[in-house]
């Protein structure tokens, strides 16, 4: 409970509970979208997913957008010599390696569920990405990137 000591005012702290189970717009979005064997067949990843973003995705965005862990542009070395090199945290590399695990880009590609793939690859950047301290968008410049190449 969080109190007012001037008006006697008590509310609870919100707390963020699965992304995926606590949307029912989403679901019931997901559910017009999707034939029904394609969503029962994801339906465990996003629900995984929607966890993930409570327990792990949303710890390491607190970490990412934490001022003292900003990236930071290193362009010299200890000789002078320009190396140009971007310096991120640790929990920004482990953004990376979820989004990499999850396939965030990789499910529109692998065209698994067909034309209903980037549906499901949608689904996934939105639960990940709130959480995740906009870490989604250098993925979303990536995805697009594949498909001009």
């Amino acid at each position: 409970m969080v109190a007012n000591a001037k008006n006697g005012y008590f509310q609870e702290v919100p707390k963020l509970g699965n992304q995926y189970d606590e949307d029912p717009y989403f679901r019931s979005i997901l559910r017009r979208l999707l034939p029904t064997q394609v969503l029962e067949e994801i339906t465990p990843d996003l629900r995984a997913l929607g966890q993930s973003a409570v327990e792990e995705i949303a710890k390491l965005g607190d970490q990412v957008e934490d001022p003292a862990n900003h990236p930071r542009l290193k362009q010299y070395d200890a000789w002078c010599q320009r190396v140009d090199e971007i310096q991120v945290t640790p929990a920004w590399k482990q953004l990376h390696a979820i989004a990499a695990k999850e396939g965030l880009i990789a499910i529109a590609y692998e065209r698994k569920y067909g034309e209903h793939s980037r549906i499901y690859q949608f689904a996934k950047h939105y639960l990940y990405a709130p959480s995740s301290a906009m870490y989604d968008c250098p993925l979303s410049m990536t995805g697009k990137s594949v498909t001009i190449i």
